[in-house]
């Protein structure tokens, strides 16, 4: 019962993953092309987010 509560925040992060197209090949394309700033923005917020944490 004490690993539902993570269980349920990998689904919801998984989620929040899918939802924001991260794990969409097309984004990681146009990262590695240098052609949209998306994935740098999420890779950034999740630096800061760590970094203050």
């Amino acid at each position: 019962m004490k690993n539902m509560k993570f269980l349920i925040a990998g689904m919801l992060f998984g989620i929040i993953l899918v939802k924001a197209e991260v794990m969409s090949w097309f984004r990681i394309q146009e990262m590695f092309r240098l052609e949209s700033f998306h994935m740098y923005g999420v890779i950034g917020s999740a630096i800061t987010t760590a970094m203050l944490g």
